[in-house]
């Protein structure tokens, strides 16, 4: 009975043990499958430059992504193997940089690096100035900067009526310095401009010589500093301040405006 008994243990632990290899044998005849598709990721500088990335395949097929809008980032996951090209789509005020051509490989990510995109000359960022105790700061902005020439318009609106200021150096900026706001009877002279629109009635000053009669040889003063400029990233910042007048109403009846404590911050 005791010999019986040692049998059918003896053969149930080697039954055991035959499962237990047969199940081996049959996962490593059945691997994972290879993967078929990769990924592509990159980063956009400055944030917010581009809209979309689109990349499309040799077949003619576009897949679009949204950059991250705090950190640049894109990520295209899921795509077959094959040879794509990166077309980006500017935010206003960029140029659309070149487009890529990367390789996606099955089971690995591509690496599309940093790509940096070009301003068109446009003003973006922030305006500040006071104007009778009163402080405006100003994000719609407006004008042209580039190496040969640099006008900046900032407007500040509310219920009543909207402020708008222009600095203007038709020579150009490029580099840190201080320029002259007096205007001069060169039409390239360095000048400043306040104007204030209620409703359809706009009153104007200006830095710029007056040079027609009764009120020739009249004209303000005001300084623009730039504290930092910088060509790579199209960035600059830096102070300005100007008094102008109004003449509309002749030499007996000038109109006097400070513009104080004016600052910017933009890339162009």
């Amino acid at each position: 009975m005791h010999y019986l008994l040692r049998t059918w243990t003896l053969l149930l632990v080697l039954g055991a043990s035959l499962l237990t290899v047969t199940s081996s044998c049959s996962k490593k005849e059945n691997p994972a499958p290879a993967p078929t598709t990769g990924a592509v990721e990159g980063l956009i500088s400055p944030v917010g430059s581009i809209t979309t990335v689109t990349a499309t395949s040799s077949g003619g097929l576009t897949f679009p992504v949204v950059p991250n809008g705090a950190s640049g980032a894109f990520a295209l996951p899921e795509l077959a193997a094959g040879t794509y090209v990166l077309s980006f789509t500017p935010a206003s005020g960029y140029v659309a940089p070149s487009p890529r051509t990367v390789d996606v490989v099955a089971g690995k990510t591509t690496a599309a690096g940093t790509v940096s995109v070009s301003g068109n000359g446009t003003p973006r960022g922030t305006v500040s100035w006071m104007k009778d105790g009163t402080a405006y700061s100003s994000t719609v902005l407006s004008g042209l900067i580039n190496n040969q020439s640099f006008s900046l318009e900032a407007a500040a609106a509310n219920p009543t009526f909207t402020d708008n200021v222009r600095l203007d150096v038709p020579l150009g900026i490029t580099g840190p310095g201080t320029y002259s706001l007096a205007g001069s009877s060169d039409p390239r002279s360095n000048t400043a401009d306040y104007w204030r629109t209620s409703g359809t009635v706009t009153t104007s000053y200006t830095t710029q010589l007056r040079l027609t009669s009764p009120t020739t040889g009249i004209n303000g003063t005001g300084t623009l500093t730039v504290s930092s400029y910088d060509a790579a990233t199209r960035t600059m910042s830096g102070t300005f301040a100007f008094n102008a007048y109004n003449l509309d109403n002749g030499l007996n009846n000038v109109v006097r405006v400070d513009i104080t404590n004016g600052t910017f911050t933009i890339r162009f």
